[in-house]
């Protein structure tokens, strides 16, 4: 891109975000998105995932989900949904969950932000290809204290950019251009990254198929991410960043990802498996586990995956480890919806089998 180009786009950038700031300040609303206009780029390379024959069938007669989370995020008062929304795609597709602080920190130091948040595709799928992001575990962003705060660089961040963001890079990106190449990644469980324009009245989706319509006044740009699709393909699951409450638990459904008001979708690629294993050794060992595609729970010992029998061993396992957070004051497992930790199936078939676990 010439100077010139790159100039204008800044520029645009800059008054895109300042007047949807005012429009946040006139309103007195909290988030409302965040994400400038799109710049296609002829340098992407196209999704080729459907011309390998992995999958080619489609199974399009049932519905299709594999995120393992939905809206847990929320943007408080900012408008990072650019990076809220790559750091939770990231987390769920990989087992992994991120930190969104530091993706937002380290998006400001590298000046891809306008205002409190503002920003463009690009910034994520940079950030997570030539960066990487940051375990959550290492810099939680559960407890908001303000943007000034909140998307300060610190010796912390810098030193995690260093020697940890470098492990935990995508392998690259590609660009999904046809309906079939998206339900194929969504089935091969690729996340797709993307936004659209957004409405007034996306704010509250209705029931009962909470479809995200063209109504209302424009607020600017919004980014999302798509995680299923309802039978056939008819709409698509979009996990948002304004919390649980918010929609279909915390998602919206599109109807049409090609629509004139859609931005470009984009299948981001897992991290390297071998790190995704290690990082789950680390984190689950002595914990109880399972995965969304199997009702199997397991208990990981000693790189070894060792099969919880019955549901009294099961409660009885899970009240212990409920018991030590309460001391502990450990929110994630205090605030988990079940007495095990979710985890990606192809990690548990890694893993050799331990002996029945008994108490």
């Amino acid at each position: 891109m010439r100077k010139s180009e790159k100039l204008a786009w800044l520029i645009r950038n800059k008054l895109q975000a300042k007047r949807g700031q005012f429009y946040q300040w006139l309103r007195g609303t909290g988030s409302i998105g965040g994400c400038l206009d799109h710049r296609e780029d002829e340098r992407d390379y196209p999704y080729l995932g459907g011309l390998l024959g992995t999958k080619a069938d489609i199974e399009t007669s049932t519905s299709y989900d594999f995120m393992q989370a939905n809206g847990w995020y929320f943007e408080q008062q900012d408008n990072i949904c650019v990076f809220a929304t790559g750091t939770m795609l990231m987390s769920e597709m990989t087992g992994i969950r991120f930190s969104v602080k530091f993706t937002v920190k380290l998006a400001k130091k590298l000046g891809f932000i306008q205002g409190n948040g503002w920003s463009y595709l690009r910034a994520f799928l940079d950030i997570v290809s030539k960066y990487g992001l940051v375990p959550y575990e290492l810099m939680p962003d559960d407890v908001y204290t303000g943007w000034g705060s909140y998307s300060q660089w610190d010796d912390l961040s810098e030193e995690l950019l260093q020697s940890i963001a470098p492990k935990y890079k995508s392998t690259g990106y590609s660009q999904i251009k046809s309906k079939g190449d998206l339900l194929h990644a969504l089935q091969n469980k690729i996340a797709l990254y993307t936004a659209g324009k957004w409405y007034t009245g996306m704010n509250n989706p209705m029931p009962p198929n909470y479809f995200l319509k063209q109504a209302g006044s424009l607020v600017g740009g919004h980014c999302f991410r798509y995680g299923g699709f309802r039978k056939w393909g008819e709409s698509l699951r979009a996990p948002q960043t304004f919390g649980q409450k918010y929609g279909d638990d915390g998602c919206g459904w599109v109807e049409d990802a090609f629509a004139w008001d859609k931005y470009a979708i984009y299948a981001i690629e897992n991290i390297p498996f071998e790190v995704r294993r290690d990082h789950f050794l680390r984190t689950y060992d002595g914990k109880m586990v399972r995965s969304l595609e199997n009702p199997a729970c397991y208990v990981i010992e000693k790189g070894m995956k060792r099969h919880v029998p019955s549901m009294e061993i099961y409660w009885e396992l899970a009240q212990k480890e409920r018991n030590k957070a309460e001391k502990e004051n450990n929110r994630m497992v205090l605030q988990r919806p079940n007495g095990h930790w979710t985890v990606k199936q192809d990690i548990l078939n890694s893993l050799p089998d331990g002996e029945v676990y008994k108490l």
